[in-house]
């Protein structure tokens, strides 16, 4: 940049920009940066300045953005559904001059000389050479080679100005050309971005975060077209490829997608989960037959009798669809896999046609993050194939493989999955390390067809700038609550899972009928809300968001690279070493098998750690036994696997997985060597989806439900709770054995008539030490008298199982849902899970006998739980649950009772300023 030094980034080197930066990251700044970003995208396809006929080569075309001018307001056209933002014009331009005033205290002027390791002048971020010689990286890997491999290095920037060049500008020798000018916000240097042909069209504003896969020059320049490199927007939002290429039809949905859990269950989307498992297991298998995908086919629905009970599937019917798939499955692994003759695959018009033969299956449902490209997955199969072109020529190539079972296999669907795959290749570029990965396999089931997908710049283009535009569509939905436009297609809408969600939130930010595009459905989804619910619904999705910023601090440390926590001892993470003499276990006592693998600290020798004397350093204790975690390596190798802390020590940290631990490219011969030289890093898994059942749950709280309806009520409305006004029957055996107790105080026993006289809630407030536990298992032997059926509920899976244990001691039956690792081993016996259940009317049978089922607040959309309806709701530890948390078990009950302390236990979030809770 002209008057300005390029200072080299040291990873050992303090520099007060970090201070400033740190600063500005805790201020109320992040709520105008991202507020700012949020802008609306206009319809049409891309214009004048696209780049070389894109539009006629790749179907993925992005909508342009609007054009930036540093002049207008920042908030410019920016809607919530047809009500104003939050933010005016001049907080946004304020925020901004505040953030500029901070960034030029965090840039040093002085003159240093460009860093003389970089050749050429050149300064390298993200891919090390020219990104002409493939659409998607630059240098090939040889895929047998087991050489250790360090992950690609890369830096996000603080964009500070954009601005845009046009013809006549003579201090850009390309035009149009969208400028933007960035800040490392480690190292303090500047940088400045050239956006070109396509990219001209992207949406980015100043206070955004992006990443850029190129090089840059000594002048600190890097310039992205139709040719070379790429720029990627909010990288640390990890975005599916599956959302990403579903988006094309609907921004909305995907957006609510990734907001919103779901707690309804698919028989198709559940038949599509069993056909994968089946033709997966045969990819194992190195003769697959017929005979084994028969007897796997038992397997698998024998392992998800609990999802098919949920469906209101029989096992007789799924059986039979999987048994008249295993014919295709079988003639695809004699045509495709290692030892048949190589079938001929289209690649495209411009590739033609290849011989692919699958000689190595490397993993399945491998699940890959990418903070480079700001992408994750779970990929079908990754493959090594052997691919002969028809010169003769032949080369193995690393490349997935994805499986579709479904009927919709052109069109709109075609395009989708096409994406899918090429985003695909991406992950794996990133886990396997190796950039030469650029062509895909896609199997129909139902027309038995294998197409070949070869990437192509201008497809990877569109992909890459949509992936971008939904990367700002949710932020701005997390920042202001607003939302792309309705698709406004009733043939469309009314068979989407988020119908519900979509309209309510459509008529609460300011929407109407006209504007939904849905006519009397619109209507007759929304007429009930009134003003009092808008406020109440907007003000606690605002509160939700607030609590998931603060955690998205976190979650952003497991993808930022090693060198950037290196500088404060308090934020180093700590790593740990397998432990050689006791590398893994298998697990067998569930219906899965799990893989159970010990990890010491680096420092700590095994032999030292078989002795847990008191002055041994501890293990990270902010860890604690059931934690869903991530395993990540120091070499960089992100997400390598992810499973639960099984067992927590002084000495050790014992996780268990659902699949054995291995490196990617890694051969299986030197697999254990290889996983033991490793330094791995384990870190809480913050990529949860209980933000997700928050806010679903908020939202279906005004929905027409008569269930709903009544809590809403209760909640919202704040309907004064009825009581049993007669008084109790004398008769009413629930009375005559409290009145039997003598060992109950007084305080107790009118607990207990109250709860027995509440016909919507009570509120039971006790004290540390007043007996609250010994209370509620009297309580719920009292209303199972009464024959009603009980909700036991908290937070925390120990306060569950503490009232379980002393409801198991008093002979009470009753149903624990949770995971095996996170439920107390004296109560596991209850896990329905551990039981010989053999078939879907078992289940149904026992659930409907049954009265008494204990789960987490987290945990009620378990599919056991799908078709269950309870008399009551008891929840332990209320002052600890928030508000959106509470409503999941609440739902599910005519009355409940919440007994707490909010004055003992603190609440469990994270924000300064804590939420109301459903308690006090």
């Amino acid at each position: 940049l002209p008057g300005m030094a390029l200072h080299p980034c040291s990873n050992t080197e303090k520099h007060s920009s970090l201070e400033a930066m740190k600063k500005w990251h805790s201020s109320p700044l992040g709520l105008s940066r991202c507020t700012a970003s949020a802008r609306n995208l206009s319809v049409c396809g891309i214009g004048p300045g696209g780049g070389d006929g894109m539009e006629d080569q790749s179907p993925f075309r992005t909508p342009p953005s609007l054009p930036y001018s540093f002049t207008e307001p920042l908030n410019a056209g920016i809607t919530c559904d047809g009500g104003p933002d939050q933010l005016e014009a001049g907080q946004h331009k304020k925020a901004l001059l505040d953030l500029l005033d901070q960034v030029e205290d965090a840039i040093t002027e002085e003159e240093l000389p460009v860093d003389a390791g970089n050749k050429g002048g050149q300064v390298t971020v993200g891919d090390s050479t020219d990104s002409r010689c493939s659409p998607i990286a630059n240098s090939s890997l040889n895929v047998e080679s087991n050489k250790p491999r360090e992950a690609p290095s890369f830096d996000s920037f603080l964009v500070l100005e954009v601005s845009e060049k046009h013809k006549g500008d003579s201090s850009c020798d390309r035009y149009p050309a969208k400028v933007l000018r960035l800040l490392n916000e480690h190292c303090g240097k500047e940088y400045s971005v050239h956006l070109c042909d396509e990219w001209f069209h992207s949406t980015v504003v100043p206070g955004d975060t992006v990443s850029v896969i190129g090089e840059f020059s000594d002048q600190g320049k890097c310039t992205v077209d139709h040719d070379s490199n790429l720029v990627i927007v909010h990288p640390e939002l990890l975005i599916s490829g599956t959302r990403v290429a579903s988006s094309f039809h609907c921004p909305r949905r995907s957006v609510l997608d990734e907001r919103l859990k779901s707690n309804e269950y698919s028989t198709s989307a559940l038949m599509g989960t069993l056909l994968h498992q089946v033709f997966q297991a045969g990819l194992l298998e190195d003769v697959p037959s017929r005979q084994f995908l028969e007897q796997h086919a038992k397997e698998v629905l024998l392992n998800n009798l609990e999802s098919l009970y949920a469906c209101g599937a029989s096992e007789r019917s799924t059986h039979s669809i999987l048994i008249e798939a295993i014919p295709k499955m079988l003639n695809w692994y004699k045509s495709f896999m290692k030892g048949s003759k190589s079938t001929n695959v289209d690649f495209g018009h411009t590739e033609g046609r290849k011989t692919v033969e699958v000689t190595e299956m490397m993993d399945i449902e491998e699940m890959a993050w990418a903070p480079r490209y700001g992408l994750k997955g779970i990929i079908d199969a990754s493959v090594i194939s052997r691919v002969n072109s028809c010169g003769g020529g032949s080369y193995d190539k690393v490349m997935p493989l994805e499986f579709k079972t479904g009927k919709s296999t052109s069109g709109q669907s075609a395009m989708e999955h096409s994406a899918q795959v090429i985003l695909y290749t991406l992950l794996m570029s990133e886990r396997y390390l190796n950039t030469d990965i650029d062509m895909g396999l896609l199997y129909y089931l139902h027309t038995d067809q294998t197409l070949g997908i070869k990437v192509k710049r201008s497809d990877l283009i569109g992909l890459m700038m949509r992936r971008n535009e939904l990367a700002s569509e949710i932020l701005k939905a997390s920042f202001s609550q607003s939302f792309p436009a309705m698709l406004q297609s009733p043939s469309s809408c009314t068979g989407c899972r988020h119908l519900t969600s979509c309209t309510i939130y459509h008529k609460v930010h300011g929407g109407n009928t006209a504007t939904s595009g849905l006519g009397d459905l619109f209507d007759n989804l929304v007429n009930h809300l009134s003003v009092a619910h808008h406020n109440f619904l907007k003000h606690w999705d605002r509160l939700i968001d607030l609590e998931a910023r603060t955690s998205q601090v976190k979650k952003k440390e497991i993808l930022l690279p090693l060198h950037y926590n290196s500088g404060s001892k308090s934020s180093a993470p700590s790593f740990y070493v397998l432990d050689m003499k006791n590398e893994h276990s298998v697990d067998s006592s569930g219906k899965s098998k799990r893989y159970i693998y010990n990890f010491v600290r680096e420092k700590m020798q095994p032999e030292a750690a078989g002795h847990s004397e008191p002055q041994a350093e501890s293990l990270d204790f902010n860890l604690k036994s059931g934690d869903c975690v991530v395993l990540s390596t120091q070499s960089g190798r992100i997400a390598v696997a992810n499973g639960s802390i099984r067992d927590i020590s002084r000495s050790h940290i014992t996780v268990s997985l659902s699949r054995r631990l291995r490196l990617p490219g890694s051969s299986s011969l030197l697999e254990q060597g290889d996983l033991q030289r490793e330094l791995w890093r384990i870190d809480k898994d913050e990529f949860s989806s209980s933000f997700a059942t928050m806010r679903f749950n908020l939202v279906q709280l005004f929905s027409q439900k008569p269930q709903n309806t009544k809590l809403r009520k209760l909640v919202v409305d704040l309907e004064a709770p009825r009581f049993d006004s007669g008084g109790l029957f004398s008769q009413d055996p629930a009375l005559s054995y409290i009145q039997s107790l003598t060992s109950l105080n007084n305080d107790q026993q009118r607990s207990l008539h109250k709860i027995l006289a509440a016909k919507d809630y009570a509120l039971i407030l006790g004290m540390p030490g007043t007996g609250k536990t010994y209370t509620m298992v009297h309580a719920v032997k009292s209303l199972l008298m009464r024959g009603e059926s009980i909700l036991l509920t908290s937070y925390t899976n120990s306060a569950i199982d503490n009232l379980l244990m002393k409801l198991k001691a008093e002979g009470v039956d009753f149903i624990r849902i949770g995971r095996h690792e996170a439920v107390h081993p004296d109560v596991r016996a209850n896990c329905l899970s551990t039981t010989e259940v053999q078939s879907v009317d078992a289940i149904k049978t026992r659930m409907e006998q049954v009265q008494v089922v204990g789960v987490t607040c987290l945990g009620v959309y378990h599919p056991l739980l799908a078709h269950k309806k309870f008399d009551t709701c008891i929840m332990d530890e209320a002052g600890q649950i928030t508000l959106p948390v509470s409503l999941g078990p609440l739902m599910l009950a005519t009355k409940f009772v919440l007994v707490g302390d909010h004055y003992q236990l603190p609440p469990l979030i994270q924000v300064t300023n804590p939420l109301v809770f459903l308690f006090t």
